[in-house]
């Protein structure tokens, strides 16, 4: 009985964890190049991200630690400039705590393609998104202002067709 309730529950919590999706990408912002990754937690219950990371497409890149909780239905912005961030998107609250690219001295998301990968609290690969310039991807997320964005966070973001420009 014991080892039947522990395999439920592992199962439950791999579960609820796989409902944190890659959800939208600012690679390419119109004027100074302001970066973000957001999350989104598409379970019903809190998800402590301490141990997650992101990180673009190199291994050789430091990932991105991730800290702090993720609320069931709610949105985390992982930035690749604090500063710069907040001065276009001043309230936005909702930002981790460690960036990508502070004052230009990490690693930032290539502008004529990348990935970027969620990694969870073992280190496996939880989720990736590789996007391309131009072919099928929406045009106006390369430099006209737009991010990449998920259509809706129970759809597959590996495929095109479920992508749009956004914000």
């Amino acid at each position: 009985l014991v080892s039947s309730i522990l395999m439920w529950f592992a199962f439950f919590t791999l579960n609820v964890s796989a409902q944190i999706v890659i959800n939208e990408i600012m690679y390419n912002s119109d004027g100074t190049d302001v970066e973000f990754i957001e999350l989104y937690n598409a379970s019903n219950q809190n998800i402590n991200l301490n141990g997650w990371s992101v990180l673009d497409d190199n291994d050789a890149h430091t990932p991105c630690p991730l800290n702090g909780t993720l609320a069931a239905g709610e949105y985390w912005v992982v930035v690749g400039d604090r500063v710069l961030f907040g001065a276009v998107y001043p309230n936005v609250s909702n930002v981790n705590e460690s960036t990508f690219d502070p004052n230009g001295t990490g690693w930032a998301l290539g502008n004529n393609g990348d990935a970027v990968r969620l990694f969870d609290d073992n280190d496996a690969l939880h989720d990736i998104v590789a996007f391309e310039d131009g072919g099928d991807w929406p045009g106006n997320a390369d430099g006209n202002g737009p991010s990449l964005e998920l259509l809706h966070p129970n759809l597959d973001n590996h495929r095109l067709a479920t992508t749009a420009a956004g914000l």
